[in-house]
């Protein structure tokens, strides 16, 4: 007995021990992935490459589709901590709260890499390979430090990466993509952002163009409001040339990307 036993107590620590090595090495896969990515892209659109790319094509010998699924279980990760911090808080979605979380829950354990890969390092290989969501979700700045040490390091590359993966998202056609962009060129803008280059006025004010070109009703009115802001900070030229510029991006990239909203394409989710 004591015999079977311990062939038994064998065979299960050789299990464990190549579930690990598995996942060690789609792990190092990732990060070998990421590595190649941190060559960086030219500021917003002045000739930022463009990616197509089979999302479910091999990249350096590893499956971005299955990047992509990582990315999709480890973002449902985080919704479930959310929605569980939330659970105790009374408000009018209570009732809808305990689906969405199963959901998100079903998702996350559909991966078993979800709970323990990086999800920045995830959503950089996925932008890099024609995932607009993901490289919007990334450049948003929502994903930065988030399980890195090397701080430093993980700026560098978001200095060197953002930019880029803005311009492909505004060369999508993303409004999300776009409003970060405004974002980043404001004067006053959010301190993750600050990392980048210096604000530029004529590119905020051509981005806030942009967004009243595909914006309505009282949406419109408030961007108009806000442009007459803006348009004092610059000579008529200037103004000339970024109204120019955004009319041609919204004709190149933005008649079939519906009205803009604000908050109208959720960031990070569903990738």
């Amino acid at each position: 007995m004591k015999r079977w036993i311990f062939v038994l107590a064998i065979v299960l620590a050789l299990a464990a021990f190549w579930l690990v090595r598995s996942r060690s090495h789609q792990s190092a896969e990732i990060q070998k992935g990421v590595a190649r990515a941190e060559g960086g892209e030219p500021a917003f659109l002045q000739g930022a490459a463009s990616s197509g790319g089979n999302p479910g094509q091999r990249h350096g010998g590893f499956n971005i589709q299955k990047v992509v699924s990582i990315l999709e279980a480890s973002a449902a990760c985080e919704r479930v901590r959310a929605l569980t911090a939330g659970q105790s808080i009374q408000s009018s979605g209570a009732r809808q709260m305990p689906s969405a979380k199963n959901e998100a829950e079903r998702l996350c354990e559909s991966e078993p890499l979800a709970r323990t890969a990086n999800i920045e390092d995830l959503a950089i290989l996925a932008a890099r390979n024609g995932n607009t969501k993901a490289a919007v979700c990334y450049a948003s700045a929502g994903l930065r430090r988030r399980g890195h040490d090397d701080v430093k390091r993980v700026d560098d590359q978001y200095r060197a990466l953002a930019p880029g993966f803005i311009a492909r998202g505004v060369r999508s056609g993303s409004w999300a993509a776009v409003s970060i962009a405004a974002a980043m060129n404001d004067q006053n803008r959010e301190r993750s952002f600050q990392d980048l280059p210096p604000p530029d006025k004529r590119l905020q004010f051509m981005y806030t163009k942009l967004m009243e070109l595909g914006a309505v009703d009282e949406e419109k009115l408030d961007l108009q409001l806000v442009l007459l802001s803006q348009a004092k900070d610059l000579n008529e030229a200037e103004r000339f040339d970024a109204e120019n510029q955004a009319r041609q991006l919204f004709n190149s990239y933005f008649t079939a990307s519906g009205v803009f909203k604000h908050d109208g394409e959720p960031l990070c989710e569903g990738f």
